[in-house]
């Protein structure tokens, strides 16, 4: 995955100056499947309040390989599926958000959820959820900080984790954190994976990405979502946070979006 990037903290009122969301949903989900968990993401963005914001963190039910919204797919993931590849074992969705595709299993993936105009606009929003990632993966003791320099790849460019975009969470030039964003009406949605496992060769990566187990031996997804989930807590302090289930405008914008969009494979193999 890979995204735009942007920077500044701070508040937007009516005067165009940036403000940040007041209060923080927690969402800690068990596997799902691709379909559901991309179901679940938009349905937030969708329903989302004004003035909140939602952070979810979950995993899989099963190996599965995301491709970007506008990722060309047909030629290089179908048929190589279909001819018994690497590949031929694994699920496929679509992402709402844009990039490249990545392996989903040894990881936790976490989404965050923010108004539109959060502090300034999604360039800001990328930096600010980036700030939070970099902030609660050093609890882990790993030394990591946002790329400053590469670019923005193609959507044809190959695997996400092949090299960082500007903006992500890397250490020593691999990257840890692998993010997209999209605009979904009058919400931001960016999400991404966190890998605990270097997996991407399946898909063909030159293998940039920085697993943490190469960087923290004993570390597991509940040390990583704890982190995370601290990370944002200390990033975004002046916010209230809650936690809860999914509100049931959500579980039936999710069985929508699922049903109609994620499980279509008119949807997941459009190009």
């Amino acid at each position: 995955m890979s995204a735009a990037l942007g920077t500044g903290r701070g508040r937007r009122v009516s005067d165009g100056r940036a403000v940040a969301p007041r209060c923080w949903h927690l969402r800690l989900d068990g596997p799902a499947s691709g379909a559901r968990n991309m179901a679940l993401d938009h349905a937030l963005a969708e329903t989302l309040e004004p003035d909140h914001a939602v952070l979810r963190l979950y995993e899989w039910s099963e190996a599965t390989v995301s491709l970007g919204r506008n990722e060309p797919a047909r030629a290089r993931w179908r048929r190589g599926r279909a001819s018994g590849d690497a590949c031929s074992g694994f699920a496929f969705v679509r992402r709402p958000t844009g990039g490249r595709a990545v392996l989903h299993r040894e990881e936790l993936t976490y989404a965050a959820v923010l108004p539109s105009r959060a502090f300034g606009g999604p360039r800001a929003a990328y930096v600010a959820v980036s700030e939070a990632l970099v902030e609660g993966l050093r609890l882990l003791g790993v030394d990591v900080r946002l790329a400053e320099g590469g670019s923005v790849s193609r959507p044809d460019a190959g695997p996400c984790f092949d090299e960082p975009a500007p903006g992500e969470v890397v250490m020593g030039g691999g990257k840890v954190v692998g993010s997209a964003q999209a605009r979904l009406g009058g919400a931001l949605l960016q999400h991404g994976a966190i890998l605990i496992e270097e997996d991407q060769a399946a898909l063909g990566s030159s293998s940039a990405a920085r697993p943490l187990r190469s960087l923290v031996e004993t570390a597991r997804v509940s040390d990583v979502r704890e982190a995370v989930v601290e990370g944002f807590r200390r990033r975004f302090a002046e916010a209230t946070w809650c936690s809860g289930e999914h509100h049931e405008t959500v579980t039936a914008a999710a069985d929508r979006w699922e049903t109609e969009r994620y499980r279509d494979d008119g949807w997941t193999w459009r190009k």
